[in-house]
């Protein structure tokens, strides 16, 4: 292990081997073995401020290959924490949120209350029509009635899964887009000197 050289090491390598002293100043760090010789032929704490020593490692060059790719992670990683930040991450496995739970249940129900607002009412109207006309007995009645209301309930849910379908092909339109932000134009201030 290697130890950098501290004040008081410094110190204690100028007064015991002055002769090896420049060429642990020139290196910047002193090895266990060096350090244990030291402190056996010293009075001194050498270990009190001592802290080790971590050779640099070698850097090597970046290919324009890696580069690019390192380009294209961190453009994927900003706009993944963008679609984070809005709250629609394309592919995500989850529980939606209690208050988006909540807003479904409450458009769900809404719905199964007007359609079947609208399937009584034309069933009445249709039940009520038949009656004034004075041509139909009540089996005719009843079956017009339901016939109808069976009519209507049949075009709320095609009209209302088409009205989801679209929905939905638009949100996932909308996730796919992408943001790019792009530096138009930049101002730069100084300090005004007089």
């Amino acid at each position: 292990m290697k130890y950098k050289i501290s004040p008081s090491i410094e110190k204690a390598l100028r007064q015991i081997e002055p002769s090896k002293f420049p060429e642990f100043k020139e290196r910047g760090w002193i090895s266990h073995n060096d350090l244990a010789c030291l402190i056996r032929s010293s009075d001194l704490v050498l270990i009190k401020d001592l802290s080790p020593y971590f050779d640099t490692p070698p850097q090597t060059p970046k290919s324009p290959d890696f580069l690019k790719q390192m380009e294209e992670l961190k453009a994927r990683q900003e706009e993944l924490e963008y679609q984070k930040l809005v709250g629609s991450l394309p592919g995500q496995i989850g529980r939606p949120s209690v208050l988006q739970e909540a807003k479904e249940v409450k458009h769900q129900v809404t719905t199964i209350v007007n359609v079947l607002i609208s399937v009584v009412s034309v069933a009445y109207a249709v039940w009520y029509w038949t009656g004034s006309v004075n041509l139909f007995n009540d089996a005719t009645r009843v079956l017009l009635a339901l016939f109808a209301a069976i009519l209507v309930l049949v075009a709320e849910v095609v009209v209302f899964g088409g009205y989801l379908r679209r929905v939905d092909e638009a949100k996932q339109r909308e996730r796919r887009k992408k943001e790019v932000r792009k530096v138009v134009d930049s101002v730069t201030f100084t300090k005004k000197t007089q």
